[in-house]
């Protein structure tokens, strides 16, 4: 007779076996990361707004806080964090283009501000110079001294840097008329952007790139200016002749499209939207091979795919069957909530954060993310805010034993699997 020590094994084993789980949570110890999530702080007392937009592949993360002054009035300032430490990037710097070319500026602190970052230290963003649509590409350079910015004005209304790579191209786009709106790509070291190809139509945008220049975000598929947008997502690389070439990728079916990130293999993410408005529904989706795949979801029917590395991991949220938006994480095929992925509960001032967004993920598997808390102080006023923080990926062996125990016990999670394919998805009952 073959006897167990079930004292030795632990409770987790043994109520794993008695379930039938652990296959289900070998699959998942094989596809996903147990997360330490570490707290990007603030660098003023009055932000109850932190968030973060970017990381690379040495852990730096960027991204924009608000303060409020002593007149009430809130701004925004972009920060880069890394080894630890939130450090405010400048927002005075020397302006190229328009009124004031060649002078220094200083803006306002309005818009999303820091949107990039790649190895090179190098960020990339936007904010407006003036009251109004007054958006201005802006980017910090890195220096023996601190960062440095330049604040740039393509002409027309509004200016966009949105993503650099490795080699420092940089992708975006140029409000150059109301309702009108070039995809713009800039090669690195350049000062001259390029107009990239669209079908005609109203407004296009270029949204990312990866190392090999490929480009993608998307163009308005329906190739007429009538003020009206129907985004298709879009993919643009260059010939032999250097020349980029736009490839329209379509909406596979649904109304709208966007792609959001590709990685050097190629492979590219984004979302997929049906019907508009409040009954709108949406899907992340990867694009390989000249194929649509629809992500799976936590249950609900919104979700979005924003970011992913070079090894297939992709990040953005989905909405559960509880109508809650949830950071999410797909791998090899299936999806999972990083809420219960963390080794430790994500609390501020005693009250539990629930991650809504992912927004990054880098080459090393770490992820950044934001999520919302709320409370009541001790006068009895309610609070709300947003914090961020970067998922540090914990090592395969902890990982492995970690979601084996806390997938067996129940009450703190379970298991489903999602009925449109073979995927299983992790849920939290931590909010």
């Amino acid at each position: 007779m073959i006897q167990f020590n079930f004292g030795r094994i632990g409770l987790a084993l043994s109520v794993a076996a008695s379930v039938g789980i652990a296959q289900s949570t070998s699959a998942i110890a094989a596809s996903f990361s147990r997360y330490q999530a570490i707290d990007l702080g603030s660098l003023d007392p009055t932000s109850t707004t932190i968030t973060v937009n970017a990381l690379n592949d040495l852990g730096q993360a960027v991204g924009r806080y608000n303060v409020v002054n002593a007149a009430g009035v809130s701004s925004n300032v972009g920060y880069i964090w890394q080894n630890g430490t939130m450090t405010a990037l400048p927002l005075t710097g020397l302006k190229i283009g328009g009124p004031n070319d060649g002078q220094p500026v200083t803006m306002p602190g309005r818009g999303g501000l820091a949107r990039s970052i790649n190895n090179n230290g190098i960020i990339v963003g936007a904010g407006d110079e003036l009251p109004g649509a007054t958006d201005r590409a802006m980017k910090w350079t890195p220096g023996s001294g601190g960062y440095s910015l330049t604040v740039e004005e393509f002409g027309g209304v509004e200016s966009y840097f949105i993503d650099t790579n490795n080699v420092d191209q940089i992708a975006g786009y140029h409000i150059f008329a109301p309702g009108l709106q070039n995809a713009i790509a800039r090669a690195g070291g350049s000062n001259t952007n390029t107009v990239l190809p669209g079908i005609g139509g109203d407004r296009n945008q270029a949204l990312a790139l990866n190392d090999k220049g490929q480009i993608v975000g998307s163009v308005d598929g329906d190739g007429v200016q009538n003020n009206t947008t129907v985004n298709s997502a879009a993919l643009w690389q260059k010939d032999a002749n250097g020349n980029y070439v736009l490839t329209n990728l379509g909406t596979n079916g649904a109304t709208q499209s966007v792609a959001r990130d590709i990685n050097k293999p190629g492979q590219i993410v984004g979302q997929l939207t049906t019907g508009s408005g409040a009954t709108a529904t949406s899907s992340a989706f990867l694009w390989q091979n000249n194929v649509f795949t629809l992500l799976d979801s936590l249950g609900g029917t919104v979700g979005d795919a924003v970011s992913i590395n070079n090894d297939g991991k992709v990040v953005g949220y989905s909405r559960n069957s509880s109508n809650q938006d949830r950071a999410s994480i797909w791998s090899n095929g299936m999806i999972a909530d990083l809420n219960s992925l963390l080794t430790d509960s994500l609390l501020v001032d005693g009250s539990n954060v629930s991650l809504t967004r992912a927004t990054g993920i880098n080459n090393r598997g770490d992820v950044v993310a934001y999520g919302t808390y709320s409370y009541v102080d001790a006068q009895g006023v309610s609070r709300t805010g947003t914090r961020s923080y970067l998922l540090k990926s914990v090592p395969e062996s902890d990982t492995a034993l970690s979601l084996l125990a806390f997938g067996a016990i129940g009450g703190a999670s379970f298991l489903r699997r999602n009925r449109r394919k073979a995927t299983v998805v992790v849920e939290s009952s931590k909010a």
